[in-house]
């Protein structure tokens, strides 16, 4: 039955972050932003209601400082509002790319839904702001990923964009990755 794949699912996915979240709190390691990138969007993508055309771009491996298990969860939850956006939409896309800029490692979360308003742009990092439907957001993935790209002196940005929404995540390059 379905509700027991769906079980067994969560119960997938709660071990990989116990796993990931294991590495949470320690020191800063090397790690690669193209991996965690990777992995993110596999799992948001294999528990979204919708299939959506998902590419990732751009430089890999990509070696940045930082703690596996938060990187992972700000990366998953910039995949996963990503997809919550091009919900409904009648092609779907989301487009992950790897960069480097100034000694950080930057990865781009691209959509190709509405947007986000001015309004709206202006509040998202605050906490339990939220633009999804009541029961569907906590309104905390935003605030919680950008004190984990801070604390690990990185930044966590929404720029503006011609189609759907764009944030990146920008995390310290690992020594002599350049």
């Amino acid at each position: 039955g379905g509700a027991r794949e769906g079980a067994e699912r969560v119960r997938d996915i709660v071990e990989d972050l116990r796993r990931l979240s294991a590495d949470g709190s320690g020191e800063l390691v090397v790690l690669d932003l193209a991996e965690c990138a990777r992995i993110g969007a596999h799992w948001v993508l294999r528990g979204a209601r919708q299939v959506a055309d998902l590419q990732i771009t751009g430089q890999m491996p990509l070696r940045v400082r930082g703690r596996p298990g938060h990187v992972q969860q700000v990366v998953m939850n910039l995949v996963q509002n990503a997809v919550d956006a091009v919900a409904g939409q009648p092609a779907p896309r989301v487009s992950l790319h790897l960069s480097t800029e100034g000694g950080m490692g930057c990865l781009s979360v691209q959509d190709n839904g509405p947007g986000i308003s001015e309004a709206a742009a202006a509040m998202i990092f605050d906490p339990f702001f939220t633009t999804k439907p009541v029961g569907h957001g906590t309104g905390l993935g935003l605030s919680i990923s950008l004190k984990i790209a801070e604390e690990h002196g990185g930044h966590l940005l929404h720029l503006p964009s011609d189609q759907g929404a764009l944030f990146r995540l920008e995390l310290p390059l690992a020594e002599g990755a350049a």
